[in-house]
């Protein structure tokens, strides 16, 4: 059964050998195929192009390789023993993010030196 941002398919999709760009293909055909009404429209929804899952490595959550909303032409496969962290964002917006306002997350930057104060 798949949920509103097609979390489920786009599991069932990924394993060893699996291209990211497919994954991401697959995440993409999902959300775009719902549609919600409000005040009498129907409004498309569309993935946020711009998020992505992530591998996930010892001590870092966010690792080397995105799991991209579509596809983004990044050919790299998903290998044996690597860890992901599915993530899907669905809007009835533009389908981009834009960094404004308070910080919500935070994650070490491990190429960093030294301490680096939060905003």
């Amino acid at each position: 059964m798949l949920d509103l941002y097609g979390r489920a398919y786009t599991v069932q999709e990924a394993g060893i050998d699996v291209r990211l760009c497919d994954i991401g293909a697959v995440t993409n055909e999902v959300i775009t195929s719902y549609e919600i009404e409000l005040d009498g429209k129907t409004i498309p929804i569309v993935p946020c192009r711009n998020l992505n899952g992530h591998s996930i490595s010892q001590y870092k959550i966010h690792s080397t390789k995105s799991v991209p909303l579509v596809d983004n032409g990044d050919t790299r496969k998903m290998e044996e023993n690597e860890c992901y962290a599915i993530e899907t964002f669905a809007t009835t917006g533009q389908g981009h993010v834009y960094d404004q306002g308070e910080v919500s997350h935070y994650m070490r930057d491990f190429e960093a030196d030294g301490n680096i104060p939060l905003k």
